[in-house]
């Protein structure tokens, strides 16, 4: 949630996708492992590594745009 609420004072791109990367990543990946814990299983499984995915891209996309405001 900080880091959502984070990317809307912060103007830069690499940053806010980061963020929704985040929450969306956290949102499906926890998400899911709650559901599954609850009884839902199955329909719910594929969730799980989608949201990992947009967690990892959203740290991939941070260090891009922190490496890429450094050098212009």
């Amino acid at each position: 949630m900080l880091a959502v609420g984070l990317s809307t004072w912060c103007n830069n791109k690499f940053a806010n996708f980061a963020a929704m990367a985040w929450a969306f990543g956290i949102l499906l990946f926890s998400g899911s492992l709650y559901a599954l814990a609850f009884g839902l299983g199955k329909p719910v499984v594929w969730l799980t590594p989608i949201g990992g995915s947009l967690f990892l891209i959203g740290w991939f996309s941070l260090a891009y745009g922190s490496f890429k405001s450094k050098s212009e």
